[in-house]
């Protein structure tokens, strides 16, 4: 009776981890596309240009029930402005023709898989071929205690506008800047990227979670 009911237990656990199988990252709900007046260049800002060759935003999706992948879209091009070290505003363009796994080693599923994020199951590229994200609030990281920047902007995908917030840590060199946000995680339905979502209904064994985690890296040079 006893292993019975330690084996009930252990079943019990397994599900729970199992269907909790969530990227990791801080939570970035999405509201209200904000007015971008409030992060306008200042006149003791400089401007940046982004580095498509060093700059991505990297991706993981997982199921519920286990698995998953995870890999990367190009920046293909934006602006940061920073005044004393800091991001007062910015904007940059993803290219979601460029989405690609890097988790597959089968080249096949590999293209495969490329093929239908691309496809109108997800985000539609044939059709929304670029997504945006522009800053509309840059909170100095001296007001964190953790020494990062809070930003807030509307991230675009789809043609649906949403505004995020998230952290970022800045540094600067001689030759330009850098900011990298680490893991943040946004529902991906907030932007009708749909496919086998729990709320449709879908058998559970083949949702793919809501819940995708981000982690954008921008690196810029002097204009």
């Amino acid at each position: 009776m006893k292993s019975i009911f330690n084996l009930s237990v252990l079943s019990i656990l397994l599900f729970f981890f199992a269907c909790n199988n969530a990227p990791a990252g801080e939570e970035a709900p999405a509201g209200e596309a904000q007015s971008t007046t409030t992060a306008k260049p200042t006149a003791g800002s400089e401007a940046f240009t982004v580095d498509p060759d060093a700059s991505n935003v990297a991706w993981k999706a997982t199921k519920l029930m286990g698995g998953g992948h995870n890999g990367a879209i190009n920046i293909s091009a934006g602006t940061v402005h920073v005044e004393n070290g800091e991001v007062v505003a910015g904007s940059f363009t993803i290219d979601m023709n460029s989405i690609v796994d890097l988790d597959l080693e089968d080249l096949s599923m590999k293209s495969d898989l490329e093929s239908h994020l691309k496809s109108g199951d997800f985000f539609d590229v044939a059709n929304h071929p670029t997504a945006t994200f522009e800053i509309t609030e840059a909170v100095p990281s001296s007001e964190n205690s953790n020494g990062r920047q809070s930003i807030t902007g509307n991230l675009t995908i789809k043609g649906i506008t949403k505004s995020i917030s998230f952290y970022a840590k800045v540094a600067g060199s001689e030759t330009g800047v850098s900011a990298s946000t680490g893991s943040f995680v946004i529902d991906r339905t907030e932007w009708d990227v749909m496919f086998n979502s729990g709320a449709l209904g879908t058998a559970k064994d083949k949702i793919i979670n809501d819940k995708v985690a981000l982690d954008i890296t921008i690196v810029a040079s002097r204009n």
